[in-house]
């Protein structure tokens, strides 16, 4: 169960991720730039290749009232030891349907932003990266912030509709299990200064909760990453 103290904690660390991606000058950043291609990561780790294959997307990929049905996407599904990793990915998106990694196992499986990026890379260029999509959220942290501490200040939102959270809970999330994923990617995939996370839009539909991570160039409003 997420305490207060936990949510409070996610808001701080949260604080600072977006401060690391935002100004390359904020002391502290540990998580250096991912160069690996999918290659040097599967012969580091010595890993198997991933099930690549071009498949049709759910209707609404990234937002419940956009998403083009039937349209084909990169399909991706990696297996190996206790890790998984699982979704889609087109020019201007990656959508996240599953990611496992024991906590125990830093020296023997890459991080997880890391085997999204070199996936996404291999068929796409990472500028015309606009949205990170994480389907399904079922971990606890990020679950129990949305579900304690979040959704309850705002009844009105519908069982099934959209919510865009304000810049303290979006710092809770980015602090939370998931949101440092996303945060890790955006950190290792580009050179600190030169994006930020816009917002993040969590919504519910019959298959769960979800959430769509929106970057954009800083200060060139005209070529916004997540929109």
């Amino acid at each position: 169960m997420i305490s207060y103290k936990d949510y409070a904690n996610f808001e701080k660390e949260g604080a600072q991720r977006r401060r690391w991606i935002e100004n390359p000058n904020e002391p502290g950043c540990y998580i250096s730039r991912a160069t690996m291609p999918l290659s040097d990561l599967m012969d580091t780790y010595e890993m198997n290749a991933p099930a690549c294959h071009r498949a049709k997307g759910p209707k609404a990929l990234f937002d419940p009232s956009e998403g083009p049905e039937g349209q084909l996407y990169q399909a991706f599904n990696w297996a190996h030891k206790d890790m998984r990793f699982a979704g889609y990915a087109e020019h201007n998106y990656l959508a996240i349907a599953v990611m496992r990694k024991p906590a125990d196992s830093y020296y023997e499986l890459p991080p997880i932003s890391e085997v999204a990026k070199a996936l996404y890379e291999k068929y796409f260029a990472l500028d015309e990266l606009q949205y990170i999509v994480v389907k399904m959220v079922v971990n606890y942290e990020t679950k129990g912030c949305l579900e304690k501490f979040i959704l309850p200040n705002h009844p009105a939102v519908p069982h099934l509709g959209s919510l865009t959270l304000n810049e303290l809970e979006s710092d809770a999330i980015l602090g939370s299990r998931i949101g440092k994923v996303v945060a890790y990617f955006v950190l290792g995939a580009f050179e600190r200064g030169t994006r930020r996370i816009e917002r993040i839009v969590f919504w519910r539909d019959s298959e769960g909760h979800h959430l769509s991570n929106d970057e954009e160039h800083l200060g060139r409003m005209e070529n916004r990453w997540f929109h």
